[in-house]
């Protein structure tokens, strides 16, 4: 079983332990093809299914159909159905119950994306990628980058798209966001920590980050916090944007429309952006490279993300790395 961290070892440690995971990838085993007609499907829990909506809008991106179902509404179907021809089944510990169930359904191809070689999950499956037991933090980061980088590692093994140079890069990258971010982060932490409540919105591969970053405030700092699809949110949520929410956006473009817009009708807003936007008294804008491939954008935007949430834990006094609620059943052998 690969060894839990600190939140802020894991997070600081982030660019040697994916730089292990780059060269891993690279000597892995061939994985099968994708057929031109198929459909591929990510099936996983929490944060790993969180990563798989930054998949998803690449793959579409790409002219390849492709679907993120939870593995809970997969193992609750008829136990003869696969969700796609594909399968790429993805859970950090390998332990995920509902994702090892839905592995055992009769897609065509399973493949597990995983941090344990020797999980449950990798035994299920007819081939697996793994990154090699890293060491990570219970609220996920190292892994949750691991993730990216398989996904990246999937598309040049199936000719979608070669990796992209920065990509290959990405532990540097990831190094200059985890420096460049941090005073905007903990500014941005001040109006969290604060919060009645904290809306999280993205669209696309922006998504992946904002699901991602609404499940870490519960999880470290136990911040009330909701995530919405950009285009949903604006279609009834954004309503109950009022004095004491907090918005917190995802993207380019509409989302800088938007956090403009709950400013406007009392709320604060952060606004994780590579457009040139202005900063106010109720708007913090935290300014990403422009440019960025898919898995990279995704990476820095999970990136500044974690620091923001460390930084609002250490506000509330609340350890990163203490879950409220133990023994759930979450992981097999617990």
């Amino acid at each position: 079983m690969a060894q839990k961290i600190p939140f802020a070892d894991a997070m600081r440690a982030q660019p040697a332990l994916i730089a292990g995971v780059l060269r891993r990838l690279r000597e892995a085993p061939a994985v099968p093809p994708l057929r031109p007609t198929e459909v591929v499907s990510v099936v996983g829990m929490g944060a790993s299914r969180n990563s798989a909506y930054a998949f998803v809008a690449a793959a579409r991106a790409a002219g390849v159909r492709a679907a993120n179902p939870s593995a809970a509404e997969v193992q609750a179907g008829p136990g003869d159905i696969a969700p796609a021809d594909y399968t790429v089944l993805v859970s950090e510990s390998g332990r995920s119950p509902e994702t090892v169930s839905a592995a055992r359904l009769p897609a065509r191809v399973s493949l597990a994306v995983t941090n344990e070689a020797g999980s449950p999950l990798a035994a299920a499956t007819d081939v697996s990628l793994d990154f090699g037991d890293i060491a990570d933090s219970g609220v996920y980061t190292a892994g949750y980058l691991a993730t990216l980088l398989a996904y990246a590692h999937l598309f040049d093994a199936w000719g979608l798209d070669a990796i992209p140079p920065d990509v290959e890069q990405l532990p540097f990258l990831v190094a200059e966001a985890l420096q460049a971010h941090e005073e905007d982060a903990r500014a941005a932490a001040e109006w969290i920590a604060a919060a009645t409540i904290v809306d999280v919105v993205g669209q696309q591969v922006s998504f992946a980050a904002a699901s991602q970053f609404g499940l870490m405030l519960r999880e470290g700092p136990r911040v009330r916090s909701a995530v919405f699809e950009t285009f949903e949110y604006l279609h009834g949520p954004i309503d109950a944007a009022r004095d004491g929410t907090v918005v917190v956006a995802f993207g380019d473009g509409r989302e800088a429309d938007l956090a403009r817009v709950v400013v406007g009708g009392g709320a604060r807003a952060v606004l994780v952006t590579s457009d040139e936007v202005e900063s106010s008294a109720a708007l913090r804008v935290i300014r990403i490279p422009t440019g960025l491939s898919p898995f990279a954008r995704a990476a820095v935007e999970a990136v500044v993300a974690q620091l923001i949430a460390a930084a609002a834990a250490e506000i509330r006094g609340v350890s990163m790395d203490e879950f409220l609620y133990d023994g759930l059943g979450t992981k097999i052998g617990e």
